[in-house]
């Protein structure tokens, strides 16, 4: 494994001067405060960073990175990090992981598409059924999901989201790759188990596995998922049907202690 070494005072005077760069370039519509909700950081964390204090996690410092330029993808980050040394090597030392996982990064739709569609599980369900199966019918629609599932298809319809070919339903932009963020997945997921997984059903599966690893342990971790929806897309894209599935999943912490600090020792190699 590469040695990677750098200076953690010097690591934070970097990030604040990152900070008090992109304020700057818009200081009317931009503030720590502005920066702290849109990358999910506490005040707090914010202020130990202005006053040269390192115990800020890892995770935070990405999620402000993701935010000041724009991008969470590791690659274009690693491009525009390339004049701040410190910064650079951080992120190489701890998600280089990402190099390779391009099913893991985060991606949302247009905002009008995303509100219509992920607004409950029931018109994410249709748009799933319309963009994955042939000939999804608004009776079909009722048939599945009563009426309240025509009156989401009709509406997705008349929002310009779905359109009619005929007596069935098609995607309109022909975008039929929907994949969500984090936060969407956490507002979804537990009315879409609810609503799909069957206890008593020979043909579906569910795992849930709570363990302690280290910091190694937790990258080897998003490696195995990063394959799994790997995996998984590949099957989805060479095995079209009729059969509508539904593939589910998370990897994170199990705790809200931010699990990497940057405090943990003194030397960062």
């Amino acid at each position: 494994m590469e040695y990677i070494l750098y200076q953690k005072h010097d690591l934070v005077s970097e990030l604040n001067d990152t900070i008090s760069a992109w304020i700057s370039e818009k200081p009317q519509l931009r503030s720590l405060a502005h920066l702290g909700r849109e990358a999910g950081v506490s005040d707090s964390a914010l202020r130990r960073l202005k006053n040269q204090k390192v115990k800020i996690s890892d995770d935070m410092i990405y999620r402000i990175l993701s935010i000041v330029f724009k991008t969470n993808e590791f690659s274009l980050l690693s491009t525009r990090l390339k004049d701040l040394p410190n910064l650079s090597k951080w992120l190489r030392k701890h998600y280089s992981f990402l190099a390779d996982s391009q099913h893991l990064q985060a991606y949302k739709p247009a905002p009008l598409t995303e509100d219509l569609i992920l607004k409950n599980t029931i018109s994410f369900s249709i748009y799933g059924l319309v963009s994955s199966v042939d000939k999804i019918s608004f009776s079909y629609l009722k048939e599945q999901f009563g009426l309240r599932g025509e009156r989401e298809a009709r509406f997705l319809v008349e929002w310009g989201v779905l359109k009619l070919d005929g007596e069935y339903l098609a995607i309109v932009d022909g975008n039929n790759k929907l994949k969500i963020s984090k936060e969407q997945t956490s507002s979804l997921l537990p009315e879409l188990s609810k609503l799909y997984l069957k206890p008593d059903h020979a043909f579906n599966a569910c795992a849930l596995e709570i363990e302690a690893v280290n910091e190694q342990g937790y990258i080897r971790l998003m490696d195995v998922f990063e394959e799994f929806v790997k995996k998984t897309s590949k099957v989805l894209e060479e095995y079209k049907g009729e059969i509508p599935v539904v593939v589910a999943g998370f990897m994170d912490s199990f705790t809200t202690q931010a699990y990497f600090e940057g405090d943990k020792n003194e030397n960062y190699n």
